[in-house]
């Protein structure tokens, strides 16, 4: 029963696959017969009504999803990474100014209005489009590695808000509720692996040397705070001093006991 269930939704896939194909390939068509040769006329004409300043080192264009069109109906190459970033789209007005050394500086002066819709890449015939409201807009490759979609993948696509568009500008991509799910398990992963308790903790050298210092020193202050404290130390003549006292002190006491009794006691004792 499971494997019929994973065969069915195999087919599904499938299917969806072969009808976004088709589309595409409808698109195709409808592009080779000329079916939009209206928007490349705007463009043109939009752009005729532009300026061209100091000599042709300013230079306003209108973007057509891969160049600027001048007022001269030249093309000039906008850098893919700079329109995708800047999310530009078919229509807008953007201003080119020439350096003194040839390089070129695009700038976005005139954004037309927007509107977005929900699309599907796919890739047919070394093209990525997106497809939506059953049209497959061309988009830049930049944007692909910018974004790091692949096919299948459902994105918001930036169209023009009025008229007819060739081109759309990648917004966002839209992930599944599963691909948030193993993103985040993966982010989980990535923190365990940050702290990974298998291996013993590890002391740097430095480190280690300087606390054994400290705590030798601190052992040393704690020994010599309970030490006996040592026999004072005198002097010789200090010493000597102190002995002529002590001599001193046992004449006068022999002095004291040799007390001479008067005569006159020493009479009456006799009788």
């Amino acid at each position: 029963m499971e494997n019929n269930k994973e065969k069915i939704e195999l087919l599904g896939q499938l299917v969806d696959g072969a009808e976004t194909s088709i589309r595409a390939a409808r698109q195709i068509i409808f592009e080779l017969s000329g079916g939009l040769s209206g928007s490349h006329s705007k463009i043109s004409a939009k752009a005729k009504n532009l300026n061209v300043l100091e000599d042709g080192k300013i230079i306003e264009g209108v973007f057509d999803g891969e160049h600027m069109i001048g007022p001269d109906d030249k093309k000039y190459p906008v850098p893919a990474n700079y329109a995708s970033k800047s999310k530009l789209i078919q229509g807008d007005v953007l201003k080119l100014t020439v350096n003194a050394d040839g390089s070129f500086v695009f700038k976005q002066i005139g954004p037309i209005e927007r509107r977005k819709v929900v699309g599907t890449l796919t890739y047919a015939d070394g093209e990525y489009r997106v497809l939506a409201e059953s049209k497959a807009y061309k988009i830049l490759f930049a944007s692909i590695t910018y974004f790091k979609v692949q096919p299948g993948d459902s994105v918001t696509l930036i169209l023009p808000k009025d008229g007819n568009s060739e081109w759309g500008a990648i917004e966002n991509v839209i992930h599944t509720p599963e691909e948030t799910e193993d993103a985040g398990d993966t982010r989980d992963r990535e923190d365990l692996d940050l702290f990974n308790i298998d291996e013993p903790l590890k002391i740097e050298e430095g480190l280690d040397e300087s606390t054994e210092k400290s705590k030798k020193k601190k052992d040393d202050t704690d020994i010599s705070e309970i030490l006996v404290e040592e026999p004072l130390e005198f002097s010789k003549e200090e010493n000597e001093k102190d002995t002529l006292e002590v001599e001193a002190d046992e004449e006068l006491s022999d002095k004291k006991e040799k007390v001479l009794v008067p005569e006159k006691e020493v009479r009456e004792l006799e009788i």
